[in-house]
């Protein structure tokens, strides 16, 4: 803390650099930057959204866009599954988001996320995003502003391109085989989706215990990916909340490709594998596992 403290640039602060009355947003995505950790910037009011987000809860155009914009949920979880914590700003504060949980509320499922706050201390649960209160003190935060993912130089892809990309190609490549699995998860609003960046070579050495075929465990660790990837895995929500395996298939990302046309490096669908060789040329289909895999993740959906 000492450090983002010193390294802080004045030029970008109003008013006097002492005595400080705290880092601004602009001051902390610039140190962000410093310590190579250049941060994507969402803004309330104004995040993007995959496709897969639920509608917004009604508001009047006035309302401040912390107490309705819950497609914060999606975006802080594709960041917390890649293990990259998240800087949330509010009006007058900031802290760190560090994890989640998923709970029930009122008999529906619900994320609880976990915070650390310099004045109030480490591991305190969000129960409410959009009504946020210290369950410890009462105390309520304001209206979430601003969120700052600092991540990896080389991660050019945004997560919800990824994603949005990511669930067509899983929905069209489906019936490769004939099966047409995910369109029966579609019609029972089982399937969802969860999007992760991570290493390749930490990607390829999970393979071996995810529960992929031996054939699918080769070929994968033998493609050539990017240093860094997004992978964007279909999920069976009733599997999941089993506890069982609910990965039915995935894609993944080259980390460096744009937004507007993700480059794939490899697709699974359930009993087909597709891996894009250097050259161009797709090697497919290659026999895969059809029954649910364990999450590339570290931790599991």
């Amino acid at each position: 803390m000492a450090d983002f403290s010193l390294f802080a640039d004045a030029s970008v602060a109003e008013g006097r650099p002492l005595p400080s009355q705290g880092l601004t947003g602009l001051q902390l995505s610039n140190l962000m930057r410093e310590f190579e950790l250049p941060p994507i910037v969402y803004r309330m009011g104004k995040l993007p959204g995959s496709g897969q987000e639920p509608p917004l809860p009604p508001h009047d155009d006035g309302t401040d866009p912390g107490k309705w914009d819950t497609r914060t949920i999606a975006v802080l979880c594709r960041f917390l599954n890649s293990s990259y914590p998240i800087l949330v700003g509010t009006h007058e504060h900031a802290f760190a988001i560090i994890g989640y949980k998923r709970t029930n509320r009122d008999n529906e499922p619900w994320i609880t996320f976990v915070r650390h706050d310099d004045q109030r201390g480490p591991y305190l649960w969000v129960h409410d995003i959009l009504n946020d209160t210290d369950a410890a003190t009462d105390d309520t935060y304001s209206p979430w502003q601003l969120l700052l993912a600092p991540v990896p130089e080389k991660l050019w892809l945004l997560p919800e391109a990824a994603e949005r990309t990511g669930r067509e190609l899983l929905l069209r490549y489906d019936t490769l085989e004939g099966t047409g699995t995910f369109k029966d998860l579609v019609d029972a609003n089982r399937l969802t989706f969860r999007t992760i960046a991570m290493s390749s070579s930490e990607y390829k050495e999970k393979a071996t215990d995810r529960g992929l075929n031996v054939e699918s465990v080769k070929e994968l660790r033998l493609a050539r990916l990017s240093r860094l990837v997004w992978v964007v895995e279909a999920v069976d929500r009733q599997a999941r909340s089993n506890g069982s395996p609910s990965v039915l298939g995935e894609v993944v990302f080259d980390s460096t490709s744009n937004d507007v046309s993700p480059n794939v490096l490899a697709l699974r669908v359930p009993g087909a594998l597709l891996i894009r060789q250097t050259n161009g040329t797709i090697r497919s289909p290659l026999l895969s596992t059809t029954e649910p895999v364990s999450s590339a993740a570290n931790s599991q959906p």
